[in-house]
């Protein structure tokens, strides 16, 4: 198990200071000089990439989490993956001095407010989940931490399999915080082989006055790591 931090939710805060980058979608990867490991200790098959010997926190991506699953996978196609680095984790220091052991960055030090929104409305134009947020005085450790924010329209969980409806098209049931839900949509793959006890990861809008996912997005099994 690899420890990573993890980003919070942004709800409000200001951060003009901060760095700021697009939100990819993909994979979580620790590149440890030689192979890409993911959060769960998986040797990641990314192919070749030129990078150096420091151990770089990112994210591989060939443009969405279903597309980097099927370029992870025994005969993926490997040449359209991508590694965004963002963190340099054995790097001694706050974010800011670690962040010139980060090669091909795509940091920008938010000015104001008005500047993060721009920031927030080019990613997603761009095709990006949104924006996360480090503040520079940041220093690594494992696990969530005020001080690394996402900002994305949607939000985005996880839960666990417990089967699949019966009539109509078909979706999961799964059990989200001890309260069963429906995830609609789900690929024909997956209707025929249900991935039962299974984690899966969901995207949704909101949550609802009872406090359910509204309009839940099925991703991924979360197997991969």
């Amino acid at each position: 198990m690899i420890e990573t931090m993890q980003p919070r939710r942004w709800e409000g805060e200001d951060v003009t200071g901060w760095y700021v980058s697009p939100k990819v979608d993909g994979v979580r990867a620790r590149w440890n000089g030689s192979e890409f490991i993911s959060r769960g200790g998986k040797v990641l098959e990314a192919g070749g990439f030129d990078l150096p010997e420091t151990t770089l926190d990112g994210e591989l991506s060939a443009g969405s989490l279903a597309l980097t699953l099927s370029a992870l996978g025994a005969d993926g196609d490997k040449s359209t993956l991508q590694f965004h680095p963002f963190d340099a984790p054995d790097v001694p220091g706050p974010f800011s001095e670690r962040l010139g052991s980060v090669p091909r960055h795509a940091q920008t030090v938010c000015r104001d407010m008005d500047h993060f929104g721009d920031m927030v409305e080019k990613a997603l134009l761009d095709g990006f989940e949104g924006v996360v947020c480090h503040h520079p005085t940041n220093l690594y450790a494992s696990g969530a931490s005020p001080r690394l924010l996402k900002q994305k329209p949607f939000r985005d969980s996880e839960a666990r399999c417990v089967g699949i409806t019966s009539t109509g098209r078909p979706s999961l049931v799964c059990d989200w915080n001890g309260v069963k839900i429906k995830i609609p949509n789900i690929p024909a793959k997956i209707s025929a082989n249900p991935p039962v006890g299974e984690l899966v990861t969901f995207s949704f809008q909101e949550t609802t006055a009872k406090g359910l996912p509204r309009h839940p997005i099925f991703d991924a099994v979360r197997n991969y790591e």
